[in-house]
């Protein structure tokens, strides 16, 4: 068992309070996707994005993007103490609404996740290419063993089948360009 004391005030700050936005409506949907895709609450991205260890405001700042164009809407989240706490201080500190600093983090986080995503994507597609390579190889190897043992012979047959383990993977589905096409044709021939 762990003896180490919680201090009252580390619980105090961990304590739910409800806090109204205006923020746009795709700051809100933002929201919503991240805590959906995450499987997280709102209380736990703010958690996330309104502490000492953001850099997500610095970077959007960084940049020259307008994202909080168009309409507001008050929503009301449930955050941390902590949060909201950090959200005052943040907001009197840099002399801007928390409002802003909340869309400036929740942008700045997305710009860093939308990179990452695209970073993803392009090695996706060069492994795509990595798998197409090896497919052509193994259909050609398969029909030169073919062709000196016989479709019937253990060694074709051991080969056949456990390259087909990995012939058969499906880890690019979502990938709907020529590249993922290729793999599939060379399954069929």
């Amino acid at each position: 068992m762990n003896n180490t004391k919680i201090e009252p005030k580390v619980l105090s700050g961990m304590q739910s309070v409800r806090t109204t936005f205006n923020i746009s409506e795709k700051s809100i949907r933002m929201i919503q996707g991240l805590s959906e895709s995450y499987k997280i609450k709102p209380k736990e991205i703010f958690d996330i994005l309104l502490n000492d260890n953001n850099s997500y405001i610095d970077d959007y700042f960084k940049k020259e993007y307008d994202f909080f164009s168009g309409e507001k809407k008050k929503k009301t989240y449930v955050i941390s103490k902590n949060s909201l706490d950090w959200l005052n201080i943040q907001s009197k500190k840099r002399i801007i609404s928390r409002d802003k600093l909340v869309e400036c983090s929740l942008w700045g986080f997305f710009l860093i996740y939308d990179e990452k995503k695209k970073e993803r994507e392009k090695k996706e597609k060069e492994a795509v290419e990595i798998i197409n390579y090896y497919n052509k190889v193994f259909w050609e190897t398969s029909a030169k063993l073919k062709k000196l043992f016989g479709e019937d012979d253990d060694i074709v047959q051991g080969f056949f089948e456990s390259a087909c383990d990995f012939n058969d993977w499906d880890i690019f589905d979502h990938l709907n360009d020529e590249s993922s096409e290729g793999v599939k044709q060379n399954d069929n021939n």
